[in-house]
C-alpha cells in the first residue's frame, strides 16, 4: 500500500532530526558552506556560502565574515532572502569557471587555510551570528576536507554550534534568488497523456543534489514535475554518495499513480564537480532496453560525455534511442558541432533503430551559441523541435537553452506537440520557489506509440570500425532476451541480451589489446540490440 507523500516526506525529517542529537531549529543566518582547499588556485576559487532559515530577508549590509587573520565587510545592499542562499567568493571568474554560474557577491578578502581555519559571520553591531572551523584550528573541531572537497552544513535550518552539524561533499553552491522583475513563462503545460501517445522531456534540475533533496517543498514539486512525463532525461545530478535518484524516485511512488524508475550514467566532468545523467521513466508506459552506455570521447570534445540509451512505449511499437547531453556553455559551439558524431556511433550499437532523440541543455542560445548560424546539427537529417522564440530558463534571461532534436526516423512519429513546461504558472510559484526549483524548465515533445515504421535491420551486428566501444560495457552473456512484444519487468542492460553464437568475449590475455576489447564489446551490444529488433518484428 502507498503511503501519502506528506506521510513520506514527514518520515524523513523524523529520521533525520533521529541522527542529529541536540539539535536545534536555527533562528539566524547561518553558514552553510565554505570551499577553502579547491581543485585549483584557492585565491580565486574559494567561497562561503550563507543560508537564511527565518522567515523574513535579512539585509546584509554592514555585516562581515572574519577568520583567524582577518575580516571581509559585505557590501552594503546585499540581501538574503527568507529560506535562500548567498554565494560569496573569492573571484568571479574563477567561480564561475567552476560552477557555470556567477556567485552572487565576489571579492572576498578572506584567505582560507587549508590546514586549519575558522570563519566567523558577524552582524552589523559585531556581534557572532554563527562560526565554523576545520582541521583542528579550533577544540573538537575536526572536520577535514580533502582537496577539491567542501565541509557543508548538514541541515540548514538546524544549528547546534557544533562539529556535529557539519560534513564534507563536493561543492554544491546554490545561487540566490534576486530578481530584476518577475516574469511568467509564455508557453502552457502539456496536454493529458492518453494510451497511444507518450511524452518525452528534458530536465536540466540545476545541482540536483543532497542540499536539493533535503527540501521537502522543492521536492514535492520536482515529484509532481515528473508525473507530467512518461520519459525525462535529468542532468546536473551532483552527488558523491549517488543517492538523490534513488530518494527522488521514492519521492516519486510515494505519490499515487504509476512507479517509475531510471537508469543513471556514471559521474562525468573534467574538474572535481562532477555530473551525471539519468533517464526517469514510468513503468507503466516505457520499458527500457539495456541500461545505456556512455559515448567514448577519445578526442576529450565534450565536458561530460553524452549518455545513450535504448527504450520502448509498452503501449505500442514505438521504439527510441535518447542521447542526453548537458554542453559545457563556454564550449557549445565545438560540442553540439560534434554531436552528429555521438548519434553515428549510437547508430552503429543500435542496427536497425531508426528513431534518434538528442535532448539536453545543449546551450544552444544567447552568447553562447548562434541559433540561426550554421551546424552540421542542423542539415536534413535533423529536425530541432524546441523553437529558436522559446525561453527554457526560469530567471530574466530569456535564452533558448533546452532542446530535443530528432532524427528523420522520428519524425514520422512525432505527434507536433512540444513546448517548455512552464510549472511556475502550472503550480502558482513565485519567482523565488521557482528558481529554487531549477534555473530551467523542463521542455518536452510528445510521440505516438503505434506508428513505429523502423524496418527490420540488415545485419546481426553494427561496423565498428572507427569508433571505440565505452571502457565500462562488459562482455556479452547467453541470456536471452524477451519473448514477446512486451518490455521486461526488469532493467536489462545491453550485455545480457543474447548475441549471435560467432560473438566471442573479449579476451583475456596480458598481450590482447584494450581497442580490440572495445571493439567486440560495441559488437555485443549490437548484436543483442539486433536480436531485440528481429524478435519484436517478429511478434507483430
Amino acid at each position: 500500500m502507498k503511503v501519502s507523500k506528506r506521510v513520506f516526506y514527514a518520515f524523513i525529517l523524523v529520521i533525520t532530526m533521529l541522527f542529529t542529537i541536540g539539535a536545534v531549529s536555527a533562528s539566524n543566518v547561518l553558514i552553510s558552506e565554505v570551499y577553502y582547499d579547491t581543485i585549483g588556485t584557492d585565491s580565486v576559487e574559494e567561497f562561503v556560502e550563507l543560508y537564511n532559515p527565518t522567515l523574513a530577508d535579512v539585509d546584509l549590509s554592514g555585516w562581515a565574515l572574519s577568520d583567524n587573520v582577518g575580516s571581509y565587510s559585505i557590501p552594503a545592499g546585499t540581501v538574503i532572502r527568507s529560506t535562500g542562499y548567498i554565494t560569496i567568493a573569492k573571484a568571479a571568474s574563477g567561480f564561475n569557471a567552476l560552477f557555470g554560474f556567477d556567485p552572487d557577491v565576489s571579492g572576498m578578502t578572506l584567505g582560507l587555510g587549508n590546514s586549519g581555519d575558522q570563519v566567523s559571520l558577524k552582524d552589523v553591531s559585531g556581534s557572532e551570528v554563527d562560526f565554523v572551523a576545520w582541521e583542528g584550528f579550533v577544540s573538537d573541531w575536526s572536520i577535514v576536507a580533502a582537496t577539491g572537497i567542501s565541509i557543508q552544513r548538514i541541515s540548514p535550518d538546524v544549528d547546534t554550534d557544533t562539529v556535529s552539524d557539519w560534513s564534507t561533499g563536493e561543492p554544491n553552491p546554490t545561487i540566490a534568488s534576486t530578481p530584476t522583475t518577475t516574469e511568467p513563462p509564455s508557453t502552457t503545460p502539456p496536454p493529458t497523456t492518453s494510451t497511444d501517445k507518450i511524452r518525452i522531456a528534458s530536465f536540466n534540475i540545476q545541482i540536483f543534489g543532497q542540499t536539493k533533496i533535503g527540501k521537502a517543498d522543492v521536492m514535492d514539486i520536482l515529484s509532481n514535475i515528473a508525473r507530467n512525463f512518461d520519459l525525462i532525461a535529468i542532468q546536473e545530478i551532483r552527488d558523491i554518495s549517488e543517492t538523490t535518484m534513488p530518494t527522488y524516485k521514492s519521492m516519486i511512488n510515494a505519490m499515487e499513480g504509476p512507479d517509475y524508475d531510471f537508469i543513471i550514467g556514471p559521474r562525468l566532468g573534467r574538474s572535481t564537480s562532477k555530473e551525471q545523467y539519468a533517464y526517469l521513466y514510468n513503468t507503466e508506459t516505457i520499458g527500457a532496453v539495456g541500461s545505456g552506455v556512455t559515448y567514448p570521447d577519445d578526442s576529450d570534445v565534450f565536458e561530460r560525455e553524452p549518455f545513450i540509451a535504448a527504450f520502448e512505449a509498452l503501449g505500442g511499437n514505438f521504439d527510441f534511442v535518447l542521447i542526453v547531453n548537458h554542453v559545457k556553455p563556454d564550449d557549445a559551439e565545438n560540442e553540439i558541432n560534434n554531436m552528429p558524431d555521438v548519434v553515428s556511433y549510437a547508430q552503429q550499437i543500435y542496427a536497425g533503430e531508426g528513431d534518434f532523440i538528442v535532448l539536453g541543455d545543449l546551450n544552444a542560445d544567447c552568447s553562447y551559441f548562434d541559433e540561426d548560424g550554421p551546424t552540421p546539427l542542423r542539415s536534413t537529417e535533423y529536425t530541432w523541435l524546441i523553437e529558436n522564440t522559446a525561453d527554457t530558463t526560469t530567471k530574466t534571461t530569456d535564452c533558448t537553452y533546452d532542446r530535443i532534436i530528432i532524427t528523420g526516423g522520428a519524425l514520422g512519429d512525432y505527434t507536433g506537440d512540444s513546448g517548455v513546461y512552464g510549472f511556475d504558472t502550472v503550480y502558482g510559484l513565485t519567482y523565488d520557489e521557482t528558481t529554487a526549483v531549477s534555473d530551467h524548465y523542463p521542455v518536452y515533445a510528445e510521440f505516438s506509440t503505434n506508428q513505429d515504421t523502423d524496418g527490420e535491420m540488415t545485419s546481426g551486428t553494427p561496423t565498428p570500425t572507427t569508433t571505440p566501444a565505452p571502457t565500462t560495457a562488459a562482455a556479452p552473456t547467453t541470456t536471452p532476451p524477451p519473448e514477446t512484444t512486451e518490455a521486461p519487468t526488469t532493467t536489462m542492460p545491453p550485455e545480457t541480451i543474447e548475441s549471435p553464437a560467432t560473438t566471442e568475449a573479449p579476451p583475456t590475455t596480458e598481450e590482447d589489446s584494450t581497442a580490440e576489447a572495445a571493439v567486440l564489446t560495441v559488437v555485443a551490444i549490437g548484436a543483442g540490440y539486433g536480436v531485440y529488433k528481429r524478435r519484436k518484428k517478429e511478434k507483430k
